[in-house]
């Protein structure tokens, strides 16, 4: 470890040790290291395995709840689509309403996770005097994850809204 006087260019101070030392050394950057050793953790350690499954089980799982969510609300209100299109609405105007609702139920959902996040996390930390919090990073990434959850649920359930035609006003 060395630290760099204040003023000494970084990058041309890494240069000048990669070529001096031999070739299995590696010189990184503290940053460099902190995102090696977070890469090593995700992808070789159990626990960062365990953690990305997790992951993707959430998101499945997430996609199954909010399909059946909207799936239901679709099926109660299939008369009022068909009203719409029986009015001459075009049908991208019908589907942009229920993609809105998705939308909504997805950025609705976000801020309230997102507080009870910091608060688990927060109780994590106290116990275990490791750091977590929630960063603008986390929170971005968690969003991220979330739209398409939601616009994978919403793509299946707007099906169901495209066949809604006016002789469901009478069934």
């Amino acid at each position: 470890m060395l630290k760099l006087a204040p003023g000494t260019d970084r990058a041309a101070t890494i240069d000048a040790l990669t070529r001096v030392l031999p070739s299995d050394v590696l010189v990184l950057s503290r940053d460099a290291l902190i995102s090696q050793e977070q890469a090593f953790f995700i992808s070789t350690k159990p626990i960062g395995i365990m953690l990305t499954i997790s992951v993707w089980i959430a998101f499945v799982a997430g996609s199954v709840i909010l399909l059946q969510v909207i799936s239901a609300d679709v099926i109660n209100r299939i008369k009022e689509f068909a009203i719409l299109k029986a009015m001459g609405f075009s049908p991208a105007y019908v589907l942009g309403i229920g993609a809105s609702e998705a939308a909504m139920l997805a950025f609705g959902a976000f801020v309230p996770a997102i507080v009870l996040s910091a608060a688990i996390l927060l109780v994590i930390e106290r116990a275990t005097h490791l750091p977590t919090a929630v960063t603008p990073g986390l929170a971005i990434t968690v969003l991220a994850i979330a739209l398409p959850m939601c616009l994978l649920s919403v793509a299946v359930a707007l099906r169901r809204i495209a066949r809604a035609a006016p002789a469901e006003l009478y069934r």
